[in-house]
């Protein structure tokens, strides 16, 4: 628990803040003082604690709720019921490694989730090692595919002279996709879950050595598993492409038929 929380007074100002509702307001602000908080913004609050910290009940709570998360100011996952302020570190950064230290002890107790991967982007800066450390154990990975190609010496000339496959790009580190592979995906899932997914296929093999035989198939399949969630019990909002009907969408895809 956090002994006391700092907040800007230019809070007033911030483009976001400005535009919440009185209620979210409210919320946004116990959420940042909460007793139940840390100085990372990163906490278990399951929501009857909001409800009997503020005296609501759950039809007022729904609202308010649903607009911090729609703008992106929290993120919420609600089977382990953790929160996280998506910019505390921001506006309140930690300042050596003995606070680091101390966080990460806090972070230890905390059940797994990906909704941590969003605190790792922020921690860059040697002394934050330990922690980054801590929160890479606590998010869930997916299994890793076991690649088993075997080549036999007596493929015909025919099979040999095939046409060449398309040049597959790169994507952040990691990741290779054909031009044509990206935009199936693009289209099967929008551009914004898309970019996710490569974010975690990357962190995957680079950080975890993970190896994948098919980035383009591994994609779909966590996609079709719901890896691309951020815990908030519903798929992240679409920036591009059409809304995919599932699991017809992908089961397409899969087949190569979009």
């Amino acid at each position: 628990m956090a002994r006391y929380q700092k907040i800007h007074s230019q809070i007033w100002q911030d483009e976001k803040f400005i535009t919440l509702s009185q209620d979210a307001k409210y919320l946004f602000l116990y959420i940042l003082t909460s007793p139940h908080s840390n100085s990372i913004g990163l906490y278990v609050l399951p929501k009857q604690y909001i409800l009997a910290d503020l005296e609501w009940d759950m039809k007022r709570l729904a609202k308010p709720f649903k607009e911090l998360l729609d703008k992106e100011i929290i993120l919420y996952d609600e089977t382990v019921k953790i929160i996280c302020i998506k910019n505390q570190l921001k506006h309140n950064p930690l300042e050596n490694e003995n606070q680091t230290k101390s966080i990460a002890k806090i972070i230890s107790t905390l059940p797994k989730s990906s909704i941590y991967s969003n605190i790792l982007e922020q921690l860059n800066k040697r002394f934050h090692e330990p922690l980054r450390e801590q929160l890479a154990k606590l998010i869930p990975q997916p299994e890793t595919e076991t690649e088993t190609e075997t080549e036999t010496e007596t493929e015909t000339e025919n099979i040999r002279a095939r046409a060449t496959p398309p040049p597959k790009q790169k994507y952040l580190d990691s990741v290779f996709l054909t031009a044509d592979e990206y935009d199936r995906l693009k289209e099967a899932m929008g551009q914004k879950i898309l970019d996710r997914l490569i974010e975690q296929l990357d962190y995957s093999i680079t950080v975890k050595s993970g190896h994948y035989k098919d980035h383009n198939k591994t994609l779909l399949n966590w996609f079709k598993r719901g890896y691309h969630n951020n815990g908030n019990g519903r798929h992240a909002e679409y920036s591009g492409g059409r809304v995919p009907e599932e699991p017809d969408m992908i089961d397409r895809a899969l087949r190569g038929e979009i």
